[in-house]
C-alpha cells in the first residue's frame, strides 16, 4: 500500500532501527553517513550500479528466501538505489510470493525514483 511521503531530520534513522530483519540496497556514501547512527544492521546489505535486468534477477536470486518472512526491504540513495529496491520487491512478490515492506530514503531529492510507483 502507497503511504504518503514522511520527511524529516533523521526519522530514516528511527525507522531502520525499529525494525526486526531488513535488506538495505544502498549507495556507499549514504551508508557510510548513517551507519554508524544504525544499532540494527540489515541480514543482507548491496550496493547496486548496474540495471541490468540479468544482474537484478540475479541479485533478487541471491537471497536465502528462508530468512526474508516478515522482512522489509529499504533502499537508501539517489535514482539507480530506489529503482533496484522497487525492482526487487516487485521481482520478489511475483516470482516467489514474498511480500516485503518497501521503504525508499532517497539521499537526494534532485530525483523522483523513490516517488515513482514499483508496480510495472
Amino acid at each position: 500500500m502507497t503511504e504518503k511521503p514522511i520527511f524529516g531530520n533523521w526519522l530514516s534513522i528511527e525507522k531502520i532501527n525499529s525494525l526486526d530483519k531488513y535488506i538495505l540496497v544502498a549507495m556507499e556514501e549514504p551508508w557510510k553517513i548513517i551507519e554508524p547512527k544504525i544499532t540494527h544492521k540489515p541480514i543482507f546489505l548491496k550496493f547496486n550500479n548496474n540495471m541490468a535486468i540479468d544482474h537484478l534477477k540475479t541479485l533478487a536470486l541471491n537471497f536465502e528466501y528462508h530468512l526474508l518472512e516478515n522482512c522489509s526491504l529499504i533502499g537508501i540513495g539517489g535514482g539507480t538505489t530506489c529503482d533496484t529496491a522497487k525492482f526487487l520487491a516487485w521481482y520478489l512478490r511475483d516470482k516467489f510470493d514474498l511480500n516485503l515492506d518497501l521503504i525508499l530514503i532517497p539521499s537526494i531529492i534532485s530525483v523522483d525514483a523513490f516517488l515513482c510507483s514499483s508496480l510495472p
